[in-house]
Formats: structure tokens, C-alpha cells, sequence
């Protein structure tokens, strides 16, 4: 029965441990403008377009360094000489 117990915590223990390193690395990859537009793409592709437009926003908004394009003056216009 003890070594039945043993078993089971260790187990329990290896099984707890690997659910909490895949949402540690999980976690890392939401903080990384890079990984959280290949979210978005990938959302964006499986046609899971209000995922892809919110994970979008929160990387907006969390990295607005990331991608200037909202940022845009819009295009020059020729000047007469």
C-alpha cells in the first residue's frame, strides 16, 4: 500500500510539474511582441477573427513600439516648384 502511495504522489508530483512549466513558457510568450503576432496570425488563419483582432489590441496596446503602421502621417504629397 505504500509503495502504491509512493507511486502516486510521484506521479501527481511529475504530472503537476510539467502543467507548470507549459504555462511558465505560455506566460513568456504572451510578454513577447513577436510571439503574440503569431498568435494573432495564427488565430487570424484558423478564421478566429475576433481572437486574432483582441490578442491584436492587447499587443497594441502592451508594445506600441512594435508596429508603427497606426502611427503613419500618410503619404507625401508632391510640392510644385
Amino acid at each position: 500500500m505504500r509503495k502504491l502511495r509512493r507511486l502516486m504522489t510521484a506521479t501527481f508530483l511529475i504530472v503537476a510539474t510539467v502543467i507548470a512549466a507549459r504555462n511558465v513558457v505560455a506566460q513568456n510568450d504572451a510578454t513577447d511582441p513577436q510571439a503574440m503576432f503569431n498568435q494573432a496570425a495564427q488565430a487570424y488563419n484558423a478564421q478566429k477573427w475576433l481572437d486574432a483582432k483582441a490578442i491584436l489590441a492587447k499587443l497594441i496596446e502592451s508594445h506600441p513600439e512594435y508596429h508603427r503602421g497606426h502611427d503613419w502621417p500618410g503619404p507625401r504629397r508632391a510640392t510644385r516648384s
